[in-house]
């Protein structure tokens, strides 16, 4: 059976990905306000475009992508640069050591651009490989890997600089 957009409920759908969007919107907006914003614009989008949905596809990919557009077009907007924040950060070390790294990590992220923090979220907070970064984000697979050196190579640069600056 295939199911149609006049099928779907919308409200399960919105409870079932609400949190997930939120946490990657914030991971590329920096601010838990314009995270809610973004994602319910997304939301909203979605809903008028539901008849372009393909219902035979998983719905959270098409979510995804319109999310992390709907971020990186607010950053446009804005034109502000927030600290950004990870969760999960787990260590068997002290919990002052585990909240300076993670500020570490908030401010080298908050140097990289939108679309490398929606490139990095995607791949490192929510798991997805360099294809389904691809595709979520309409970009090659060759750009996702450049955007994850770059990013990776630019948030290695920042945290050793810090650090050396710390231990002096």
């Amino acid at each position: 059976m295939v199911v149609t957009t006049k099928e779907i409920d919308w409200t399960a759908v919105v409870q079932a990905h609400h949190d997930r969007l939120a946490g990657l919107a914030f991971v590329i907006v920096g601010d838990r306000q314009d995270a809610a914003d973004a994602v319910q614009t997304a939301f909203e989008k979605a809903y008028r475009a539901r008849g372009k949905f393909d219902a035979r596809r998983p719905i959270e990919g098409w979510l995804i992508r319109i999310t992390c557009n709907e971020a990186k077009s607010l950053v446009r907007r804005r034109r502000s640069v927030v600290s950004r924040s990870l969760t999960g950060l787990e260590a068997s070390r002290s919990t002052t050591d585990r909240i300076d790294d993670r500020l570490l990590v908030e401010m080298a992220l908050a140097t990289l651009d939108a679309k490398h923090r929606a490139t990095v979220g995607l791949y490192y907070l929510y798991g997805y490989g360099v294809d389904e970064v691809a595709q979520i984000l309409h970009v090659p697979r060759g750009t996702v890997a450049s955007r994850l050196h770059y990013a990776r190579l630019t948030l290695e640069r920042l945290l050793d600089s810090q650090r050396e600056g710390d231990s002096q």
